[in-house]
Parts: structure tokens; C-alpha cells; sequence
């Protein structure tokens, strides 16, 4: 009998220690797994360490690949994602900055003018007539062109139009013919009034 005790108590020891050491391992494979670092952690990382800008991260395996600019250079990181240890470092180029030309470029749209033709056509738009005069003009930064057109009732206007963005500024009237139009205009309804009336 004590001998099949002493069995009995040996199988369960043994089976106690095979349970243990199973559940030893997979706790130690989860606490390698919880010791992975997080693509937060990883950035924050590099930079405290290195004092720059994370532009790009991505995790392959266990491994993060990282873009780091700083001072305008751009670098080429990669990280241990476990120890985060940095196995590469490498200088990948510079960041491409063209402050002037961007300048320059919208300085030459900026300035960039209607054509006479363009400046014709918006005046037609704004008074039906015969174009009879077309200049150019700056005062101080602006410039914009004069469109002189005279109507079908002998009427001049000048029509002010931005150079650049081709809005109308101004619409003026030569005073000197407008009260002798509006005798003609009354004297024209006058005799339409007239016949009217002779009609009825």
C-alpha cells in the first residue's frame, strides 16, 4: 500500500511541475508580447532621443521602420520594437523647401493683366456701345484699364476695369451730353405718349 502511495505522490509532483512549467512559458510569452512597443511609445521614443519630428512609422515583425526630419534633413530609422534598440540610422536626404520660388511664382500671377481685348469685351458687358478708346493705367499698386465707349444716343462712358482681376471698378458718364439725352429721351416718350393718345 505505502508503495502505491508513494507512486501516486510521485505522477501528481510530476504533474504539478509539467503544469507549472507550461504555464511558466506562457506567461513568459506574454509578457514578451506585452513588452512590444506600442508605435506611440516608438515615436516618442526616437524623439526624445533624438530631438525631431516622426514624419512616417510603420511596424514590420517586430521592427519599426521611422522617418525622422530634423532641421531639415530627413533620416531613416530602424527600430527594435522589444528593446527598442535602433539598428539603423541613416540620413536620407534633405526636406525640399523653396520658399522664394513659391514667391515669385505667385508674385508673377499676381501681376499678370487682361489683355485689351479682355478689358473690350467686360466693357461691352457693362455698356452697349462702340468701343472708341482703350488705355492703361497705374496709380500707386493698382492698375487697371480705361474703357472709353460711346452708345447709340451719342453718350460716352468710361468704364474702370481692374488689370488684374478684371472687375469693374467705375462706370463714368460724360456730363456734357447727358441733359441733352435726357431732352432727347423725354421728346422721344413724348411723341410715343402722343400717338398713343391719337390712337385711342
Amino acid at each position: 500500500m505505502n508503495n502505491k502511495t508513494g507512486i501516486w505522490i510521485l505522477l501528481t509532483s510530476l504533474l504539478i511541475v509539467v503544469l507549472l512549467f507550461i504555464s511558466w512559458q506562457k506567461s513568459g510569452n506574454t509578457n514578451v508580447s506585452a513588452e512590444i512597443l506600442t508605435k506611440e511609445e516608438a515615436q516618442k521614443l526616437v524623439q526624445d532621443r533624438y530631438q525631431g519630428i516622426v514624419t512616417q512609422i510603420k511596424r514590420t515583425d517586430e521592427q519599426y521602420e521611422i522617418e525622422l526630419e530634423k532641421e531639415a534633413n530627413l533620416y531613416h530609422i530602424s527600430l527594435d520594437a522589444l528593446s527598442g534598440k535602433v539598428l539603423v540610422f541613416s540620413k536620407k536626404g534633405t526636406k525640399s523647401q523653396s520658399p522664394v520660388p513659391s514667391t515669385t511664382t505667385t508674385r508673377n500671377d499676381s501681376t499678370k493683366k487682361l489683355t485689351e481685348e479682355e478689358a473690350k469685351e467686360i466693357a461691352k458687358k457693362q455698356v452697349d456701345g462702340v468701343v472708341d478708346h482703350v488705355w492703361l493705367e497705374t496709380k500707386g499698386e493698382q492698375t487697371y484699364y480705361l474703357v472709353q465707349i460711346k452708345t447709340k444716343n451719342d453718350r460716352e462712358a468710361i468704364i474702370q476695369i481692374h488689370a488684374i482681376t478684371g472687375n469693374v471698378m467705375s462706370v463714368t458718364w460724360d456730363d456734357h451730353s447727358s441733359g441733352d439725352d435726357h431732352k432727347k429721351d423725354d421728346s422721344k416718350n413724348r411723341s410715343k405718349d402722343d400717338k398713343k393718345e391719337d390712337d385711342d
